[in-house]
C-alpha cells in the first residue's frame, strides 16, 4: 500500500527543508512511502528547495501553483494528481512532527491528530479559542472531537474522492474536513501528536479564521 505525505507550502523556505528530511527518514513497515509537495505560489525560494528534493526519489512529486490559491486548494491538487491508498497531511511550518504517524492505527478511514498535551503551555487565547471551537463542533456534529483544528490528518483513498470536491480552498479546509468526515463515517480515529508552535510567521488570523471556522460549522454540518 502507498502512503502519500501531502505537504502544502507557501513561503516556508526556512522550515520546509527540515520537514521534508524528516519524512524522507521515516520507516513505514507495510507501506510504500510517497511524498507530494505542493508549492502554493511561493516567492521565497521554497520552490527551488522542493523541486530539488523531488529529484531524489521517483516516489517524490513536486506540483506548483502559479499563484497563491490556499492550503485547501493545494491539498485537493495533490489528491487529484497523485493516487495513493492512504494520504497524510503535514503542514510545512515544522510545528508538527511527521514521525507521529506511528501513533495512527489506520483502523478507521479518517484520522485526525490532537495536540492537547502539547498545548498546555501555549498562549491562553490560542488554547482556549481552539478548545471552544472543538467543543462547538463536538456538540453540533454529535461526535467528540479532541482537537478539531489540528492539521495532522490521515485518510484513505475512498475519502480522498470526497476531498476532491471540498469547497474550502484556504484554512477553512480543516473545518470542512471535520464536518465531511462525520458525514462520511462517524468512526473517526484520533491520535496524539506533538506540537511546537512557532512564535513568528503564523499565517492564521484568530478573528478571520475563527469566524470562518464558525461559518464552516453552519455551512457543512
Amino acid at each position: 500500500m502507498t502512503l502519500g505525505f501531502i505537504v502544502p507550502f507557501y513561503n516556508e523556505g526556512a522550515a520546509l527543508g527540515n520537514v521534508l528530511r524528516k519524512i524522507d527518514k521515516l520507516k513505514l513497515p507495510g507501506f510504500t512511502k510517497c511524498l507530494i509537495m505542493v508549492d502554493d505560489g511561493s516567492n521565497d525560494g521554497a520552490f527551488h528547495l522542493a523541486a530539488t528534493f523531488a529529484k531524489t526519489n521517483p516516489n517524490y512529486h513536486f506540483i506548483q501553483h502559479r499563484m497563491n490559491c490556499g492550503k485547501g486548494r493545494a491539498i485537493k491538487t495533490a489528491v487529484e494528481q497523485v493516487d495513493c491508498d492512504w494520504y497524510c497531511i503535514i503542514d510545512a511550518d515544522g510545528e508538527l512532527d511527521p514521525d507521529d504517524i506511528k501513533f495512527c492505527d489506520f483502523e478507521a478511514d479518517v484520522h485526525i491528530g490532537y495536540r492537547w498535551d502539547s498545548l498546555k503551555n501555549k498562549s491562553g487565547w490560542y488554547r482556549w479559542g481552539n478548545k471552544a471551537l472543538t467543543r462547538a463542533y463536538s456538540v453540533l456534529l454529535r461526535f467528540k472531537f479532541q482537537d478539531v483544528a489540528c492539521g495532522f490528518k490521515v485518510f484513505g483513498n475512498e475519502f480522498a474522492q470526497w476531498v476532491r470536491w471540498f469547497e474550502e480552498d484556504r484554512f477553512g479546509f480543516d473545518f470542512e474536513f471535520a464536518c465531511k468526515a462525520v458525514e462520511y463515517d462517524n468512526k473517526i480515529g484520533q491520535f496524539p501528536v506533538g506540537y511546537d508552535r512557532r512564535a513568528k510567521g503564523k499565517k492564521l488570523h484568530w478573528l478571520r479564521d475563527g469566524l470562518r471556522a464558525l461559518y464552516c460549522l453552519w455551512r457543512y454540518r
